[in-house]
């Protein structure tokens, strides 16, 4: 029996005696089910690979969230943060990030929010303008012309 166990075999006999194996204990329903058993663990990564990629990108790929995290970061207060958003939601605007993008887009949708809108208080203009300063400090202010 030791002598069994010792013997070393080549791989081509290694091979041959898996390929025997397969070929004697299988039947069609064995081969079906191992190919079924591959693809549901193929398709179980590929969902866990899809959640995990959208987890990721939530914050790109969902405008508001996106506009709620660059207030954030911009470092302004809570008030106007609640201006801005305001803004966004009055006009109904897709993509609310865009308000941030320059000071001519910023100026547009502002001037349209206090036209369309009941009337605004004189201090939200002075809010507005020092918003705008801050927000885009290369600019030139915009005048009412």
């Amino acid at each position: 029996m030791n002598r069994l166990l010792m013997q070393a075999l080549t791989p081509k006999e290694r091979l041959s005696g898996i390929q025997d194996r397969l070929s004697d204990g299988s039947s069609l329903g064995d081969i079906c089910l191992t190919l079924l058993a591959l693809a549901a663990f193929v398709a179980f990564l590929y969902a866990v690979f899809g959640l995990q990629r959208r987890l990721r990108r939530t914050e790109i790929d969902d405008s508001r969230r996106l506009f709620r995290s660059a207030l954030v970061e911009l470092g302004i207060t809570v008030r106007q943060r609640d201006l801005l958003r305001r803004i966004a939601a009055d006009l109904r605007l897709p993509e609310p990030a865009v308000l941030l993008l320059g000071s001519g887009i910023y100026w547009s949708h502002t001037r349209r929010w206090m036209t369309e809108g009941p009337s605004k208080r004189p201090q939200t203009q002075a809010e507005i303008e020092k918003l705008a300063a801050l927000l885009f400090p290369q600019a030139r202010p915009e005048t009412d012309d």
